[in-house]
């Protein structure tokens, strides 16, 4: 059994349940959705659901018995990782068969191989953003992360899409980027720059683009931004996020946020001609200048 903690918005759950979908299909083992997070959150956290359930994915959730089997680490061990690292590949290399979850946490930011190394009985706790911890198995990522149900006014939007030729979804993330002094460290927002930069250089490489501007901010977007191409305002228009997601990647090409909810957006993209553009600085905080989930063919400016 694989166990995948979600914490955190819809962009972060899909990495989260990608890696577990990735590793249930190598182990030929059952995926499961801890979600407890949700019950816990903190007065001061920015208020987070459970998301996945408008998709297509292999849904089912830990109960209390599953949790009974993980060997859960001293949480307040500054070694932690090590040990459990040092655990797991000893037992791995003696071959002795894992009667107990093994805890598993993200090491670090960017692709870790070991992980993919792992065996049956896993409980994941990270945000594992990267594709090439599921990239292997991208078709049936696509397929799980299709919607259920589609509203009138997604597919209104969808055919707009189809219909307007060169088609770019542009995504302005604000919210608690802006409004929370802790993430907003952690993060910061793309500047007007950015998109007035990222807007040019699709405009170099394709001919009359139609920009579709997605945002949980719509009426700072309408404010600010302003092209010289036809430009079409899809967000606050009844739209559940992940509709505005898949949306996004029904474009032509994207211009993404530092976002993980824009990031799929444009992995979702089938377009085998994207152009997707990226910031090159994915977060604000100096000390991570050099973390970057981005895959090495989306043009970062």
């Amino acid at each position: 059994m694989i166990i995948t903690k979600l914490q955190g918005g819809l962009g972060n759950q899909m990495f989260q349940y990608a890696l577990g979908r990735r590793l249930s299909l190598l182990n030929e083992t059952e995926l499961k959705l801890d979600i407890s997070a949700y019950d816990n959150l903190k007065k001061n956290d920015t208020p987070r659901k459970y998301s996945l359930g408008c998709f297509n994915i292999e849904e089912n959730f830990a109960e209390k018995e599953d949790f009974k089997k993980i060997n859960l680490p001293d949480m307040a061990s500054k070694n932690i990782m090590w040990r459990i690292y040092r655990k797991f590949f000893r037992d791995m290399e003696a071959k002795k068969p894992q009667r107990e979850q093994i805890y598993v946490r993200e090491p670090y930011f960017g692709f870790c191989a070991d992980i993919l190394k792992l065996k049956k009985n896993i409980y994941l706790n990270g945000n594992w953003q990267n594709e090439k911890y599921f990239k292997e198995v991208g078709a049936v990522i696509r397929k799980d992360f299709t919607l259920k149900r589609k509203s009138g006014q997604y597919e209104r939007w969808a055919d707009k899409i189809s219909k307007a030729g060169h088609s770019v979804s542009l995504h302005i993330r604000r919210g608690d980027y802006v409004h929370d002094e802790k993430t907003n460290r952690c993060h910061g927002v793309c500047d007007l720059r950015y998109y007035e930069k990222a807007i040019a250089v699709i405009g170099a490489k394709t001919k009359s683009p139609v920009i579709f501007i997605f945002s949980d901010d719509i009426h700072w977007a309408k404010a600010n931004i302003k092209t010289k191409h036809q430009t079409l305002f899809v967000s606050g228009n009844g739209l559940k996020d992940c509709e505005e997601m898949v949306l996004m990647s029904k474009c032509e090409n994207n211009i993404i946020a530092n976002s993980s909810f824009s990031w799929w957006g444009a992995w979702l993209n089938k377009n085998k001609e994207k152009t997707i553009i990226s910031p090159k600085q994915w977060f604000a905080d100096p000390a991570r200048t050099d973390d970057n989930p981005c895959p090495p063919n989306w043009i970062q400016i």
